[in-house]
């Protein structure tokens, strides 16, 4: 199995936005970077479906 090629980025995120996605994160029991990849993933499957 070919391991999937990864890409990192920098992103500006401001305090009040930080700490809502890290409390919801915890409370959810994940990541913030899991809670973020989620996020992304879940509006890329919607655009997916309104096209």
């Amino acid at each position: 199995m070919k391991p999937a090629s990864v890409n990192t980025f920098q992103m500006k995120i401001p305090d009040e936005i930080n700490r809502q996605i890290k409390a919801d994160a915890s409370l959810h029991g994940i990541s913030k970077h899991d809670w973020i990849l989620k996020a992304i993933m879940q509006q890329l499957e919607r655009n997916d479906k309104a096209v």
